[in-house]
């Protein structure tokens, strides 16, 4: 981290600076404070020096100039690239800071890019990443996969890695440009952008169901303004997944490593204000520090589902993608209304503006399209806007070519031939989304599921089950399928049992993991006789 302040530019001060770092590092702190204030006295606008003196006092138990130097440190360096700051308000009670500064991140994490993985992994005993992964799937959501998810302070990526096979989509921001260099080498980031994450929970589009931050709270004090974040960018039902080091007594605790920790307490409080549901909380060894281990905790939280809205609004994006796929109808019917019109009454085009408009519209579109394109495995939403952009980047095409055409030939008929050509083209797209879109918001059967395989595959499970009868399948969105069932079993077979061998069937087989199963004995299925007796019991008009 001191790289770029190592040398003072005067050799003997670099050697009295060498000599009291060594001494530092063995522990003679007197010395070493004597000879930082010697390589001072050659180079007294030195910061490196003032932050090593500062450094050296406060572990000689000399607070009081210790603190003197760091604020001669931060004099020298506004930005604080050193994090003297911080340093000066674990010493001093009178000064307070909400957070570590950025620029001292970004310099202290630039630099330990390079060897980052190795050095927390192999070194320091580093599983958090896979720890909070490990929470999340054993939350049991009700989906394997999740659909929007965000890594803050994504560092090198470790954290990508431990929960990739569990999202669709995953973005990832960091302060450190190296950092984020390592990262986008890994390859599992759909995005990847670099700055600080209050910018990115602000302003970033959409919701996440997923939010994950492995020791990345560690550098902020007060956690308020985080989770208030957080939880405006969460869906219903969203999970966010992160670490803190374990406090004592105090809400929030600065400590000489220059990271917070924070208190069980502070942590539950604070989520609970911002309107997030604890899940789980457990004290873990985060990672070694110096040999030691730093205890800390592992959090689990949801923004809670509406009381109305219980799936939240996970099935908005069908319904904007079926609105998005109307919209195309009618683009494509009005298109083709133009066409005709133009054929049968054909107008000079100006094709000199017309091709330099369609070149610029073509390179728009083809940015907006690279940026939609790998949320469209994941999001319906996402599909049908892509949709939108296809059409104008074929209209742009097609305006280029008729433009080409118009000026070698002059012959004009060839501007509606491609505006049909263009509306056919995206016809076939356009009525799939519909139709898809159409049979989820209908609680049609995903297209996948055999309703009648299922039924005699499942009978087939298990030797305890008689009869499989009354499925309802459904989807919320087109990965999140949901499947309730009635299943008769034989009089001696175990109910929890094999509800539990169903349940497991169903998400191992078909990748159904929100189930309800009603398990029933007798041979008369409950809801068949509620019917009968509320049959039975309506009023009858008698014959006059």
């Amino acid at each position: 981290m001191l790289g770029r302040f190592q040398s003072s530019g005067d050799l003997i001060a670099d050697r009295r600076f060498l000599y009291a770092a060594a001494f530092l590092e063995d522990g003679d702190f007197a010395a070493a404070a004597e000879l930082f204030e010697q390589a001072i006295e050659i180079a007294p606008e030195w910061t490196a020096a003032y932050w090593s003196l500062g450094k050296a006092r406060r572990d000689a138990g000399d607070i009081a100039r210790a603190a003197i130097a760091f604020r001669e440190c931060l004099r020298l360096d506004p930005e604080d690239l050193l994090g003297a700051s911080l340093a000066l308000a674990e010493i001093d009670a009178s000064v307070t800071i909400d957070a570590a500064p950025q620029a001292y991140l970004k310099t202290l994490f630039d630099a330990y890019a390079e060897d980052f993985d190795s050095s927390l992994v192999e070194r320091l005993d580093y599983a958090t990443p896979q720890q909070l992964a490990a929470l999340v799937r054993e939350a049991g959501r009700g989906e394997t996969r999740y659909t929007r998810a965000l890594d803050l302070g994504c560092g090198t990526g470790l954290a990508g890695e431990a929960i990739i096979n569990n999202v669709a989509w995953l973005e990832g921001v960091d302060l450190s440009d190296r950092m984020i260099e390592k990262a986008r080498a890994k390859r599992i980031y759909d995005t990847l952008a670099a700055g600080d994450i209050l910018t990115a929970l602000h302003s970033a589009r959409g919701r996440y169901d997923l939010v994950i931050a492995a020791d990345v709270l560690i550098y902020f004090g007060e956690l308020e303004k985080i989770f208030a974040a957080i939880a405006r960018r969460l869906e219903f039902g969203g999970l966010v997944a992160f670490s803190v080091e374990k406090g004592e007594g105090a809400d929030r605790t600065l400590r000489a490593s220059l990271r917070f920790a924070h208190s069980a307490e502070y942590v539950a409080r604070v989520l609970k204000s911002s309107g997030l549901e604890l899940v789980r909380m457990e004290e873990r060894v985060l990672r070694k520090d110096r040999g030691e281990d730093i205890a800390g905790y592992l959090v689990l939280a949801r923004r809670p589902a509406d009381g109305k809205l219980h799936f939240g609004y996970r099935r908005a994006q069908v319904l904007a993608a079926f609105v998005n796929g109307v919209a195309l109808t009618i683009l494509i019917v009005w298109i083709a209304i133009e066409a005709m019109q133009r054929a049968v009454s054909p107008v000079d085009v100006a094709w000199r503006p017309m091709i330099v408009i369609a070149v610029l519209g073509l390179g728009a579109n083809l940015v907006a399209y690279k940026l939609l394109h790998g949320g469209a495995k994941s999001d319906i939403n996402v599909r049908g806007a892509m949709l939108h952009v296809i059409s104008d980047l074929l209209g742009s095409v097609a305006a280029i070519i008729a433009a080409v055409v118009i000026a070698l030939t002059g012959w004009m008929q060839i501007d509606p031939i491609l505006s049909v050509l263009v509306a056919i083209l995206i016809a076939r797209s356009a009525f799939k989304l519909l139709r898809e879109t159409g049979h989820i918001l209908l609680e049609g059967a995903p297209a996948d599921i055999d309703v009648a395989k299922l039924t005699a595959d499942l009978i087939e499970s298990s030797p305890d089950i008689e009869d499989v009868h009354q499925i309802k399948i459904w989807q919320i969105t087109p990965d999140q399928p949901r499947i309730t069932l009635h299943a008769r079993l034989k009089a001696d077979a175990s109910g929890e049992a094999t509800m539990t061998l169903i349940k497991g069937w169903l998400a191992e087989r078909y990748g159904i993991e929100d189930s309800t199963v009603q398990i029933e004995i007798s041979d008369t299925c409950p809801d068949m006789r509620a019917r009968a007796r509320a049959h039975q019991q309506a009023p009858r008009n008698e014959p006059a």
